[in-house]
């Protein structure tokens, strides 16, 4: 976290399977700090299907990807997500 507050990235992805529950303290970090301007586009990665993930950790979005997945597909979704954010 003190590297997201402090290098403020374009994007963060994160994994859900960090130990000691701290990538749901990551996520509701980032939730929290979503709306303010210069926020980082985040995409969630999880080996639980969504359903899991928003029963255990709340509303994700479309920024979610179960794991396995494609790793072009995790370039596509952050390509797309930073592409929506200079337009808007």
């Amino acid at each position: 976290m003190r590297s997201i507050e402090s290098e403020s990235p374009d994007a963060v992805v994160l994994d859900l399977g960090l130990p000691d529950n701290l990538g749901a303290v990551v996520l509701n970090r980032l939730k929290q700090g979503s709306r303010a301007e210069g926020a980082p586009a985040w995409v969630v990665i999880s080996a639980l299907d969504r359903q899991e993930v928003v029963s255990q950790y709340g509303h994700v979005g479309a920024n979610f990807m179960a794991k396995p997945f494609n790793p072009w597909d995790l370039v596509a979704l952050i390509e797309s997500l930073l592409s929506e954010r200079q337009s808007a």
